[in-house]
């Protein structure tokens, strides 16, 4: 009798600790903008090791498509935001902080320290108000790349200036087969997606914000737009109208134009669509982007980032566990190593990671080239707490790119009304914070 009363006993202690066991897994809930493949493939690695390494918690991925900032701001109203987000820039993770929806990550630099980044200005657009906001994912300088075996055919030295830039355009706008009408292009424009304005204004040290907040947008900018406008009107494919991004990159990989300034990421599709020999034949290379300004005065290149921010909530000690885990050497290089050709490592530690560079050893060059573009650039606009807000009201490269190439406005005029927009932004956001 006692042995059946001891094994009902044990039966019972059993039966009352499985919902116990269930109640501890716990499931980080992580938004994620990135759709590019291989990017979930290598996600989906680090993850899996942060899993193994933290037994009882699970990750659970959601995709987000459309209007990220609206879906970010509806979920925080409806109490329905993750715990961690891969979103596309800084600005937002900034922009979110002073909102109120986004934790600061602090102990990453108490951890790290700054050298463990490789650009001390990229660093910086994660910063704002003595607080940093999120850290980059990835990194992707823009460069100027170009026909090498046209330029050489023609006699062209590679620009790098904003004047040889547009003659050597000019005089590659032509018509090849003598047929009467031009079928081959000095530039390509990505006009629907807005490559390459942010990276022309880069160039002319073209700066929107002073670190006070207020803005800038004035006589550079008027002086940005006219080179964007000659640049387009008479070197530019018609159909660039309707051109996204990766439209621009097939325009320029079937012939139509000469340059096209892009990302270090189009690496991926040259290697996915014409193959390395591409580029090891002299075929396409890559520059820096012809300047209009020094670097004393700011000049550069720009390098855009997907960032990794951390949201106010239950969990967030865990979503910086995460944060945490993701930053550590063997993580990003696993990540890096399995990611999107081009999507270059925004650490300086995995630069000299051995497993990494064999990764990546075939296009070792191209990957150089980036960062020493990074670490050279002078260009680094301060960080405002509106700038999210005014990029998605009408203040996005996009919508500039539209003003010049679709709408035909007078550069006077959208100056005018890129300087509303900023207006109605600051105060938008002064609300907010109040």
């Amino acid at each position: 009798m006692k042995k059946i009363l001891a094994l009902l006993l044990s039966l019972i202690l059993l039966a009352s600790m499985v919902p116990a066991a269930m109640a501890e897994e716990t499931t980080l809930q992580l938004w994620d903008v990135i759709v590019r493949d291989p990017h979930p493939a290598a996600r989906d690695k680090v993850i899996a090791a942060f899993e193994a390494a933290h037994p009882g918690v699970k990750v659970e991925v959601t995709t987000i498509t459309g209007d990220v900032e609206e879906k970010v701001l509806t979920a925080s109203a409806a109490g329905t935001l993750p715990d961690v987000m891969f979103t596309w820039s800084a600005s937002s993770l900034v922009t979110w902080g002073q909102m109120g929806i986004v934790e600061p990550i602090d102990f990453i630099l108490d951890e790290y320290g700054t050298d463990y980044f490789l650009s001390s200005k990229q660093l910086a657009s994660y910063q704002f108000a003595d607080q940093l906001w999120g850290v980059p994912i990835v990194t992707f300088p823009i460069a100027f790349w170009y026909r090498a075996d046209w330029f050489k055919d023609a006699g062209l030295e590679v620009p790098t200036t904003w004047d040889q830039w547009y003659d050597a355009a000019v005089k590659l706008t032509k018509d090849v087969n003598g047929d009467g009408t031009i079928d081959q292009y000095g530039s390509v424009l990505g006009i629907a997606e807005g490559w390459p304005f942010d990276d022309i204004r880069a160039s002319n040290a073209d700066y929107w914000y002073a670190a006070d907040g207020s803005c800038t947008i004035g006589d550079k900018t008027i002086e940005t737009l006219e080179f964007l406008r000659k640049l387009f009107y008479d070197t530019c494919y018609p159909g660039s109208v309707s051109y996204m991004n990766e439209g621009q990159r097939a325009g320029f990989l079937s012939g139509l134009g000469a340059t096209m300034v892009t990302s270090i990421s189009f690496l991926n599709n040259v290697l996915e669509e014409v193959g390395i020999e591409a580029i090891t034949s002299g075929q396409i290379s890559v520059a820096p982007i012809p300047q209009n300004a020094t670097a004393e005065e700011g000049a550069g290149a720009s390098a855009s980032t997907h960032a990794i921010g951390v949201f106010v909530g239950d969990q967030s000690d865990l979503a910086k566990e995460f944060v945490r885990f993701w930053l550590a050497e063997e993580n990003l290089s696993l990540y890096f190593s399995n990611n999107v050709p081009g999507h270059l490592p925004p650490y300086a530690s995995v630069w000299e990671n051995e497993d990494f560079k064999a990764a990546r050893a075939e296009v070792w060059d191209i990957y150089m080239a980036g960062r020493n573009t990074l670490a050279t650039t002078a260009w680094d606009e301060p960080t405002v707490s509106w700038v999210s807000q005014f990029s998605t009201s009408g203040g996005a490269s996009k919508d500039v790119m539209a003003y010049v190439c679709v709408e035909n406005l007078s550069s006077e005029e959208i100056v005018e009304k890129l300087q509303e927009i900023a207006e109605e932004a600051i105060e938008e956001m002064e609300d907010y914070v109040e």
